[in-house]
């Protein structure tokens, strides 16, 4: 979803013509912003990985600072992997150094996979905007919210019910899929 997008739809939710929409310019970036901001603290989406690649060489401890690894990097989470010959398992023989700095034992052979949450990214006007798919249909109701806020507490507040609504919906859609298990049927099993 782009800005121009968004805008269109928040203006035919909540606006009666474009001039009207046009006072609300500033109040209706800041809302984008605002709002992207707060579906990022539940939404999926947000979270990514690196790899880093060790060949055993290097002896002691290795520190490595996802900054410089990933540019969207905001803060680690508690989900690391080793992969080693293609298996992946629970990792947790590393250490923090400060707040996101990873010390890693520079003698083992491995790729390890860090799994970090994205920094949301900058409103504007060509770029899609930094939301996942499933989570667009809320965005339009919160912007509508933050706008309407400090004029009709009432007009905010029916958004902001709509919006909950969605993402009741959504969180158990998204708990729903992380609780799928697969099932692996051999041809043998299936006759």
């Amino acid at each position: 979803m782009k800005l121009s997008e968004l805008r269109q739809e928040v203006r035919d939710l909540a606006f009666e013509d474009d001039a009207q929409m046009t006072e609300y310019a500033d109040i209706f970036l800041n809302a984008v912003d605002r709002s992207i901001k707060e579906i990022h603290s539940f939404d999926i989406h947000r979270l990514s990985s690196f790899t880093i690649t060790q060949n055993g060489t290097l002896m002691g401890s290795t520190t490595y600072d996802p900054r410089e690894l990933v540019n969207d990097f905001s803060r680690l989470t508690n989900n690391v992997y080793i992969v080693q010959d293609g298996n992946y398992k629970k990792f947790n023989d590393y250490l923090i150094l400060g707040e996101d700095n990873i010390i890693l034992d520079g003698s083992v052979i491995a790729d390890f996979v860090f799994e970090y949450e994205r920094k949301v990214g900058e409103v504007n006007e060509t770029d899609d905007l930094d939301i996942g798919y499933d989570a667009e249909s809320m965005l339009p109701l919160l912007v509508a919210h933050y706008v309407w806020l400090d004029d009709d507490e009432t007009k905010a507040y029916d958004y902001y019910n709509l919006y909950l609504r969605r993402r009741d919906i959504y969180e158990a859609e998204q708990n729903n899929r992380a609780n799928d298990k697969a099932t692996v049927v051999t041809p043998w099993e299936v006759m």
